[in-house]
């Protein structure tokens, strides 16, 4: 279990690496809430990373 756990861990740690990189490096695109959430309620297959 604590595999589990320290796995979930490290994909955070790299998933706000990632993010912090994004922005940093200018990559990273802002989207409108209400737009986003428009677009996750119209289409319920949409997953995250």
């Amino acid at each position: 279990m604590q595999k589990v756990i320290d796995d979930i861990d490290a994909a955070w740690e790299q998933e706000i690496l990632d993010r912090i990189l994004a922005v940093e490096g200018g990559t990273a695109e802002d989207i409108d809430y209400d737009e986003a959430m428009k677009m996750i309620l119209a289409d319920k297959s949409v997953t995250t990373k």
